[in-house]
Formats: structure tokens, sequence, C-alpha cells
């Protein structure tokens, strides 16, 4: 008689264990993290992705324009990041991120630019 309850015991064991979900399927998260300078010094945040194909100014560093991100890193998985000096994309780009890519201080940019990785 112990044999059922010890039975039933590891079944439903094996059919939880079987029954978890691997990993959730759900859209990556994508965006850009820097460091960025302003009067009180250096900080870091990031920003999430915006439409595609859209100028998104890094309003953090507001109109000074002696603020710039630097140290950027592409943190999304699908998307190139475009980046540029000015705070609506229109002067030369400075640099391509692909996804995982970053650059150093030494690259001093206002706004970005998410478009998506061709298919």
């Amino acid at each position: 008689m112990r044999a059922r309850p010890t039975l039933l015991a590891l079944a439903s064991a094996l059919a939880l264990v079987f029954s978890v979900p691997g990993s959730a399927h759900a859209a990556p998260q994508t965006g850009i993290s820097f460091s960025y300078h302003d009067k009180d010094g250096n900080h870091s945040t990031n920003i999430q992705e915006r439409d595609l194909n859209e100028c998104v100014f890094l309003d953090i560093l507001g109109a000074e324009s002696t603020n710039y991100g630097f140290s950027p890193e592409n943190v999304g998985t699908q998307t190139y990041a475009d980046l540029y000096p000015d705070d609506d994309c229109k002067e030369a780009k400075l640099v391509t991120l692909k996804p995982g890519e970053s650059e150093g201080e030494d690259l001093h940019f206002r706004s970005v630019l998410f478009r998506p990785m061709p298919t």
C-alpha cells in the first residue's frame, strides 16, 4: 500500500519537472546604455528603443551644447544604433553600433537613431 502514494508522488514530481517552460519567448529588450557629462560630472543611464528610423535626442543632456553622451553600448539584439553629434540627427553620423558593440569615452554624441537590421 505504500508503493501507490510513493509512485503517485514520483509521477507528480516528474510531471512538474517536464511542464516547467524553458525560457520566455518575449521580444528582447533593446536600447543603448551610455555615460554622459553634465555640469555635475559624469553619470550613466540608458534609453530603451524608440520607434525605428526616428531620431531620439538624449533629453537628459538638456539644451546645453556642452553636454554630451559618451561610452555608448548598443545593448539591443535586433537593431543598429546610429549615433549623431547634434540634437536632431541632421549632421553626419558618427558611428553605427551593431548589437552588442560599444565605443569609448572619445565618442561624443547627443542623439541616436535605431534602425532595423537587414533580414
